[in-house]
């Protein structure tokens, strides 16, 4: 088993991913200000930034069908970012952060949004990365399976489940932002 699979398939690419949401997805005021602080939230209509996350929805889908798991999360959480920038934009709120993975701990922490879409985010946000309840045990365990050859199972019906629980939550956070939006465009 790889390291990367044992860390939960963390690795450069996911480091540079999250640099690129952050950057590319800043709040205004977060740095001194030019003329493209402000322009990335702003850049699409709610709609738009619902009709993009749900185009990036399908390519999670299609991931996961592809066997993608990776790319399938990533698609996951990206989906449901955009859907948050939507929210975003009738609701700012600068708690939220700069990126899509900000904006998910952000909502994930706020006790006026409904359970389900906490725990969405708290879905989405404990995929691919090891829980902070990692003990030394955990850590023992780590260093066996760095030092043997360790084989993976999964089976097709585990990996199904596991891709409609990220999708699901996924959706869900979608909806949420979708029931903002409209609830601003009903506003007289």
């Amino acid at each position: 088993m790889s390291h990367n699979a044992v860390t939960g398939g963390r690795d450069a690419r996911d480091a540079r991913d999250e640099h690129d949401e952050a950057t590319s997805h800043e709040q205004p005021g977060d740095r001194a200000s030019s003329p493209h602080d402000a322009e990335w939230l702003t850049r699409y209509t709610p709609s738009q930034w619902i009709a993009a996350a749900m185009q990036e929805l399908r390519r999670a889908e299609a991931a996961y069908v592809a066997r993608d798991l990776r790319g399938g999360l990533a698609s996951a959480k990206r989906g449901a970012g955009m859907a948050l920038n939507a929210a975003l934009c009738v609701e700012p709120k600068a708690h939220w952060g700069r990126s899509y993975v900000d904006h998910l701990r952000a909502l994930a922490r706020e006790p006026a949004i409904a359970e389900r879409v906490r725990n969405a985010c708290e879905t989405l946000l404990g995929e691919g990365a090891p829980s902070e309840a990692f003990t030394a045990t955990h850590r023992s365990l780590l260093d066996l399976a760095r030092s043997e050859h360790i084989v993976a199972l999964r089976t097709p019906s585990a990996d199904k489940r596991e891709r409609e629980r990220v999708l699901d939550a996924a959706r869900d956070i979608t909806a949420y932002a979708y029931a903002v939006v409209i609830r601003h465009s009903s506003k007289p």
